[in-house]
């Protein structure tokens, strides 16, 4: 199976491909670099997706440090790769095998960049023996080479008992053990594990995005601010593709700014896509169903008056920011939810309290997307309106917005009699309802498939199972980090899908 871990820990091999890339305008078409060999026959292939690679905990594949020819100073790269993952079968046929030994797993590469060097590429094979085992498989990886039709050893490969971590070129990877191997050892399936990213302050004076599994281990810092003063709220899309990063001024001496990235590096490789209008904040980011953009909550500056509301941002190319809906409220939306059709907005307003402070919303409208630009309070659904009772002040204030994997539930947090509270809501706003569970915590994400859902309290993130009712602490992990795993005055937190 293949399965990215950067402890050692055994994951499941994903079904799913993955596949990692860099994009760059001088990535051109080639014929040398391409063995004259045909792939596996389709029969033979168990897995075949086109997908870019996370270099982060949790996504199927981890690719570090590609090599491709881009140009100079470039900030992001991501050129398509496809890969496949074949049955021992898949092999060309009259290719010798290293005396004494079988094929365990087949990954077939075949890519359109010109590669500048080897591409170092981490995979796990899970086997059904238990560490230490000194049964476990003796594997090795060789390369296919295509004008000799014999299996290579690849030099400087890393291999424990379940995994290897080698170079990989385009054209056929074969990893092979003993003959007497059990068959029960091999490819059996695979998954992606969830990964939640969070706002955070764990160094002096910094403020950077991390990310850890649902487990509360292998906390990674996936920015980092290089400066005082700004704090990182990272965005994850459902399909792996992307991060999206809101690098936000604690002082507002620089206006708050949208990055996008590939997940192969979001250290590094970060491009500004958006900035927020003078003098205004900006809030949550969701990201749209393709991946390739984000939907924003605030105020952004794009070259003519906007104004307020909720904002369409590509992270590729170089279309501008698009404003889909134009708040009326006197305190911009903050967040934003978008639903897995892309038909509905989920969206926190101040819109029907005129003369309340400008610096909170206090309730969540549903609109269509393809809605007006300006609709009128009767062409949205609020589904707040009972918590206010029809009071002409605000009674509640609300916060992190999110839509279920199914399109028919909003979730959503809310400030109510002096306690924060977590609720849901039909989308059509026929029913609403207090997860009374979670009464006393705030920030709630729900995770893709719906059976979890992160929730923030006193600085500290838990997971709460949904059907059973259990709540785990998720930190610190012990790594030195510290305790305080979220900063004061941060949104919602993030899920990448499983």
């Amino acid at each position: 199976m293949l399965g990215a871990s950067r402890n050692g820990s055994r994951t499941s091999f994903a079904t799913g491909l993955a596949l990692a890339c860099v994009l760059a305008a001088s990535c051109v078409p080639h014929s040398d670099v391409r063995p004259p060999i045909s792939g596996p026959d389709p029969a033979d292939i168990i897995a075949e997706q086109e997908v870019s690679v996370a270099a982060q905990d949790g996504v199927v594949f981890s690719v570090r440090g590609a090599e491709l020819t881009v140009p100079a100073g470039s900030l992001e790269f991501d050129a398509l790769v496809r890969m496949a993952l074949a049955e021992p079968a898949g092999l060309p046929p009259n290719v010798a095998l290293p005396d004494g030994r079988k094929v365990l797993a087949i990954v077939w590469i075949y890519t359109d960049v010109r590669v500048a060097g080897r591409w170092p590429l981490e995979f796990q094979i899970l086997s059904n023996f238990q560490d230490p085992d000194p049964y476990d498989p003796d594997m090795q990886v060789h390369w296919l080479n295509a004008k000799t039709g014999t299996l290579e050893p690849i030099q400087g490969a890393t291999i424990s008992r379940t995994y290897v971590s080698a170079d990989v070129l385009p054209g056929y990877t074969v990893v092979t053990v003993p003959i007497a191997t059990p068959q029960a050892i091999g490819l059996t399936g695979s998954q992606a594990v969830g990964h939640i990213a969070f706002p955070s302050t764990v160094m002096s004076q910094v403020d950077s995005a991390f990310g850890m599994r649902p487990t509360g281990t292998d906390l990674q810092r996936l920015t980092n601010s290089l400066a005082p003063g700004f704090r990182d709220r990272p965005y994850l899309s459902a399909n792996g593709y992307r991060v999206a990063i809101v690098r936000e001024s604690l002082s507002g001496a620089v206006p708050d700014r949208i990055f996008g990235t590939t997940p192969s590096n979001p250290l590094e490789h970060l491009t500004q896509v958006a900035t927020a209008e003078a003098g205004t904040k900006i809030g949550d980011l969701y990201f749209r169903p393709d991946g390739d953009s984000v939907v924003v909550a605030g105020h952004l500056s794009g070259g003519g008056t906007y104004g307020g509301g909720v904002f369409r941002v590509p992270l590729v190319g170089a279309a501008k920011p698009e404003l889909i809906y134009r708040d009326p409220g006197p305190g911009l939306p903050q967040s934003v939810a978008i639903s897995p059709d892309g038909a509905w907005l989920a969206v926190t307003t101040a819109r029907f309290f005129a003369g309340a402070p400008g610096g909170a919303n206090y309730d969540v409208i549903v609109l269509p997307t393809a809605g007006p630009l300006e609709p009128m309070d009767a062409e949205v659904i609020r589904l707040t309106a009972a918590l206010h009772a029809g009071a002409a002040e605000p009674a509640a204030e609300v916060e992190a917005v999110s839509i279920s994997p199914d399109g028919g539930t909003v979730h959503f947090g809310a400030y109510v009699e002096g306690q924060w509270r977590v609720y849901a809501a039909t989308i059509d706003g026929s029913a609403v309802w207090e997860m009374e569970a979670l009464r006393g915590y705030r920030w709630p994400a729900l995770s893709p498939d719906a059976s979890q859902m992160i929730v923030g309290r006193n600085d500290r993130l838990y997971l709460y199972a949904i059907v059973t009712g259990q709540m785990e602490p998720l930190g610190p992990p012990a790594n030195g980090y510290g305790a305080g795993l979220l900063s004061r005055g941060t949104t919602k937190i993030s899920w990448r899908g499983r």
